[in-house]
């Protein structure tokens, strides 16, 4: 039991140390803008520009495979996406890798579980902001808002495995968007910080107590 409680001070340590460090206020920027010069300290942006396809990967219970926990998907410059679809028009070779700028982990208010392959009364999953055949987001794509995590181990390894099975060039410095979230604020990253700190070293004294 002991390990449980080192292991999840540890967790909210690290989840502390996470928010303390960046610039929490609000950034507006272009994901051309990002792809030339990321996005520097800054952990809470307004993406313009964006575009994505229908292509989802998603995390789901093994008992339940077909309803979705958390839905990621990729999105892309608008050159990087007018080449995919030209790509898919021509019906050029599959196996040509499209680069990723960032990752989108939807808002979980945003979906039903049972969006995956358009399950939910024909709806998919990203049916609210990805429409193909509309011509206001062939031209200016999407605007998302959420706080912002660098690196592609900031996403777990199966997602990265489906991502790049998808024929989707992944790269180290990877950005996960988490949509719509907001910084928790520096104070409440201080007190999980330190919090999680005392926690883990009560626990391991227990292990070397009479």
């Amino acid at each position: 039991m002991r390990i449980y409680f080192l292991l999840g001070a540890a967790a909210l340590a690290y989840a502390g140390y996470e928010g303390i460090g960046g610039n929490q206020e609000l950034v507006k920027m272009s994901l051309s803008d990002v792809a030339k010069q990321g996005v520097g300290d800054n952990r809470y942006l307004e993406l313009k520009d964006c575009y994505a396809t229908s292509v989802i990967v998603y995390d789901y219970a093994k008992e339940k495979p077909d309803a979705a926990r958390e839905v990621y998907f990729p999105i892309m410059t608008k050159g990087e996406f007018i080449s995919q679809m030209v790509n898919a028009i021509l019906d050029k070779d599959s196996t040509q890798t499209t680069a990723v700028l960032a990752v989108v982990k939807r808002d979980k208010e945003k979906y039903r579980p049972d969006c995956i392959n358009g399950q939910a009364e024909g709806h998919s999953c990203l049916d609210d902001i990805v429409d193909l055949s509309s011509e206001a987001y062939m031209k200016t794509g999407l605007t998302l808002r959420g706080t912002v995590k660098v690196g592609a181990d900031e996403i777990d390894a199966e997602t990265l495995r489906l991502l790049k099975d998808s024929n989707y060039e992944v790269p180290e410095k990877l950005i996960l968007l988490e949509e719509n979230e907001e910084p928790r604020g520096k104070p409440l990253s201080w007190v999980m910080l330190i919090g999680g700190i005392l926690v883990f070293l009560g626990v391991l004294a227990t292990f070397f107590g009479k």
